[in-house]
């Protein structure tokens, strides 16, 4: 991992520059065979302990294909064998860097210990972004925050496009259809959403040569977009962070080859509110937060609904849902009940925790939940105890 100076984000800006053109990107999409959503539950290892009075916390994700029944079954997702194997692999592989980061941050809290500079909990938080999970690809990013003491928390951002049928790490190559006009185009992105940084001159050749080496340059494939990171080496400003723009196939839709181009028709993404992009920022308009919640976009029908856990700095469980439509999002209402800690990523079949009564509920008792779908008016609707 190359850890990165954390900093607030800037809003992003979408607009055309390099741009590809083509005939519409839905009209394209309709020659392809239409992949069906994966069945994909993403949970959290947490660890917590006390060194010398001062905390040292780890949290990071698990990714598995299938899903929990509310009768504690699991149902696993058959047929998919290399991709099951390169999830355990990446698996292994996060236990093992976040067990490495637990050894460091033990040694750094008994090595601080009466140190006044050194304030607070030390760190390290991994959270995932699932952007893509259907039968052709699995593709999500995660950003880990990291802090030891130090003057600042360091930051990272990492990014898998597994082929699901062979489990394959998808490279720039791969994917996209002409990496000198993706280089072209991610500069002009680049330029207009952060316009107060330096960058290089020229800048596309770099780009390139990152893509090209798969190397500074990440990539995360989406349903209607694509999120593109770019780590700092491309960047003038000596203490710069690496920067995150998302391109829509609306504005370049040529811009992944044709077999990528098709995706399920329903899917559900969670939402980074550090990226304060357009649709986060409205969201942040209309409500105050103490800090980021727990947000899901999710498309059904062709409809595009967020499901927002209300975050209260307690284990209220409630939810506000609105409709995204080409004007703003619009606030259809609330319910009682949340997403459960472990999502799986299909809103057909979607773990929430309806409504609890808490004061009924013993110490230490797990928390019950059902499964439901998105209904009439995007409102979460109960499915049979049967459903498989």
């Amino acid at each position: 991992m190359i850890w990165l100076s954390i900093t607030v984000l800037a809003a992003m800006l979408l607009f055309a520059g390099c741009r590809l053109r083509s005939e519409s990107f839905e009209a394209i999409s309709e020659e392809n065979e239409v992949p069906k959503i994966l069945d994909l539950t993403v949970s959290k290892q947490f660890f917590m302990e006390n060194i010398n009075g001062r905390y040292v916390t780890l949290e990071y994700p698990v990714l598995e294909l299938g899903y929990e029944k509310p009768d504690g079954e699991w149902l696993h997702t058959e047929g998919y064998p290399a991709l099951e194997k390169a999830l355990t692999d990446y698996n292994k592989a996060e236990w093992e860097f976040h067990e490495g980061s637990r050894s460091t941050l033990r040694s750094a809290a008994k090595s601080i210990e009466g140190n006044d500079e050194a304030y607070g909990e030390l760190y390290t938080y991994t959270d995932a972004y699932v952007t893509r999970n259907d039968t052709k690809v699995l593709s999500f990013y995660t950003s880990t925050r990291h802090y030891e003491g130090w003057v600042h928390e360091l930051f990272d951002w990492e990014t898998r496009n597994f082929d699901v049928q062979s489990g394959r790490i998808l490279t720039f190559e791969d994917i996209f259809t002409d990496l000198e006009d993706l280089a072209c185009i991610i500069e002009t992105e680049l330029k207009a959403a952060y316009s107060d940084l330096q960058f290089p001159d020229p800048m596309d050749q770099l780009i390139a040569a990152g893509m090209e080496k798969n190397e500074g340059i990440l990539f995360a494939l989406s349903y209607d977009c694509v999120h593109i990171f770019v780590e700092n080496q491309y960047l003038s400003n000596e203490n710069s962070k690496g920067q995150h723009i998302v391109l829509s196939y609306h504005d370049y839709p040529e811009i992944v080859k044709e077999a990528y181009r098709t995706s399920a028709k329903n899917w559900m993404v969670n939402l980074d509110f550090d990226r304060k992009d357009s649709l986060i920022q409205e969201l942040d308009a209309q409500a105050d937060w103490e800090y980021a919640p727990e947000c899901y976009l999710i498309c059904m029908e062709g409809q595009k609904y967020i499901y927002l856990r209300r975050p209260a700095g307690d284990v209220t469980l409630l939810t506000y849902i609105y409709e995204v439509t080409k004007e703003g999002v619009n606030f259809l209402g609330e319910v009682d009940g949340a997403m459960h800690q472990e999502v799986n990523f299909n809103p057909e079949c979607m773990k929430m925790y309806g409504s609890i009564d808490f004061d009924e509920l013993e110490f230490g008792e797990t928390l019950p939940f059902d499964l439901y779908t998105v209904g009439e008016g995007g409102l979460p609707m109960k499915l049979e105890m049967n459903y498989r």
